[in-house]
């Protein structure tokens, strides 16, 4: 399997075949870090996968390496091209390792982490605005991209939860004082 795998050509070519198994070699080597820095961690315990180490699922990586390399491409086409995809690894107690998307803003030096499914949709819908573009061209006819998908909001305006707080707001409706309790609620 794997000397099939080595020599099974990834992308159109032989220049892009090399780089990303050049990335997924990469990849490989972080994870075995992230092992050995786990296996110390925890002092003998047993792991997941052959010799107690979780297991990657490479045909997952190396879909995942293809689509950034797209992503990339679709980008740059749309003038976007301050935008750089990169893969990491993240490593979340004894599981596998998570392959993580991060997304760099070369100009403003903002990073932000994509798991799987969110970058896939976030690149789905910039690669639908690529899609309808092209035949906007083709065609002849005026499209304008709307601005909730421009490639920059689509994969900088991310929204996460920090955090959920209870707040009674009957008070407020009969423009009562607050309590002194609640002037300052706890966060979890």
């Amino acid at each position: 399997y794997q000397e099939a795998l080595t020599n099974t050509q990834v992308g159109g070519g032989d220049d892009g075949s090399a780089e990303l198994r050049a990335q997924l070699d990469a990849l490989k080597a972080e994870r075995d870090k992230l092992k050995a820095e786990a296996k110390e961690a925890e002092d003998g315990g047993e792991g997941g996968g052959i010799g107690g180490a979780p297991a990657l699922d490479e045909e997952r990586v190396l879909l995942l390496m293809k689509q950034t390399a797209e992503a990339q491409d679709v980008v740059n086409m749309l003038r976007a091209d301050t935008i750089k995809f990169e893969l990491t690894l993240s490593s979340v107690g004894k599981g596998p390792p998570k392959v993580i998307i991060q997304v760099i803003n070369q100009k403003s030096n903002d990073v932000v982490n994509f798991e799987e499914k969110e970058f896939v949709d976030a690149f789905a819908v910039v690669k639908d605005e690529h899609t309808k573009l092209g035949y906007a061209f083709d065609g002849g006819y005026p499209y304008t991209v709307p601005v909730q998908h421009d490639p920059y909001l689509m994969f900088f305006e991310k929204t996460f939860n920090l955090g959920n707080v209870l707040v009674f707001t009957e008070y407020l409706q009969y423009f009562l004082p607050s309590e002194p309790d609640d002037l300052n609620l706890a966060v979890r």
